[in-house]
């Protein structure tokens, strides 16, 4: 979901589970621009045994070299602001409250491009 307001855009990175592995595959590689508030989710994820709750772990894989952008946090819904254009890489896991981590961590990728430029328009008023 993209949501565009006069003063920022959001972008919400879903996550769908696999029922057949329990493995959590990112919705494709997702897009925003630079400065965008990003947010990223693991709602979808689940235990098929049903051992809740579960703990998030949310590393960073790879940003743009000169990027200081860092996101590390256990929460299921983190965000970020991406603050230069190229492509960034975060990782998932999940863990259940027996202590058993999803073997396969998910990776999202997320392209960040320069925002739109347009030119000014101008307005003199109504015709007099």
């Amino acid at each position: 979901m993209v949501e565009d307001s006069a003063l920022a855009t959001t972008l919400v990175v879903p996550l769908t589970a696999d029922a057949a592995t329990g493995a959590y595959a990112a919705a494709g590689t997702q897009s925003a621009y630079r400065g965008d508030t990003v947010n990223l989710s693991a709602l979808a994820s689940y235990d098929p045994g049903g051992y809740t709750p579960l703990t998030y772990t949310w590393t960073t894989i790879s940003v743009p070299s000169t990027s200081t952008a860092n996101l590390t946090s256990t929460s299921a819904t983190p965000t970020f602001v991406p603050d230069k254009v190229g492509s960034y890489v975060f990782e998932l896991g999940v863990t259940n409250r027996l202590g058993l981590a999803d073997p396969t961590p998910d990776r999202v990728r997320l392209t960040v491009s320069a925002p739109p430029t347009q030119p000014p328009v101008a307005d003199a008023g109504s015709d007099q």
